[in-house]
């Protein structure tokens, strides 16, 4: 679906897709109207505030696939291949996350309708398309609880406990 489409269907959706994406109105209807093309940094922004009703490969009809390969369904490159299976990890931490929180908490801390969370839920098709965002940006998802180290901060820590622990076997 076009994006001008898209936001024609329902009122008030070009301002709440503006909202989403963090950009002025002025300058969505700018872009929705044609006056302006639609910036590559917020195609993948856009496809994720309109549940994917809106791709990045619509918006960007002749280039998308310089700018995101692994879109492209016709190769099945190493870098595709891991996407899919981290957003496999993201879909089933998501999946799992859902399942601790009641439909109604998770429409009000996402500031939507308990049916906008029962649809999102129930097409596993959107939360697909969203994992596999999440994982072909590099990005994870975590417990709220959980502790997030980068790869060095880890090896140093490793290191730390070991030479601790070498220390107290010493003694």
């Amino acid at each position: 679906m076009q994006l001008k489409e898209y936001c024609a269907s329902e009122r008030g959706r070009q301002r709440a897709i503006a909202e989403k994406i963090g950009i002025a109105y002025a300058y969505m209807n700018q872009i929705v109207t044609g006056h302006r093309p639609i910036p590559i940094e917020y195609c993948a922004r856009i496809e994720l505030a309109t549940d994917g009703e809106v791709t990045r490969q619509e918006m960007r009809p002749d280039d998308w696939h310089k700018i995101w390969p692994e879109l492209a369904g016709y190769t099945m490159t190493e870098l595709s291949v891991e996407v899919i299976t981290k957003s496999h990890k993201v879909q089933a931490t998501v999946l799992r996350m859902l399942a601790d929180k009641s439909q109604h908490e998770i429409a009000l801390m996402l500031g939507v309708d308990d049916a906008t969370v029962s649809r999102w839920k129930s097409d596993e098709r959107g939360l697909l398309k969203a994992a596999r965002m999440i994982a072909a940006c590099g990005g994870k998802v975590v417990d709220e609880d959980a502790v997030v180290v980068n790869a060095e901060e880890y090896r140093l820590m490793c290191r730390i406990s070991a030479e601790y622990f070498g220390r107290q076997a010493d003694r």
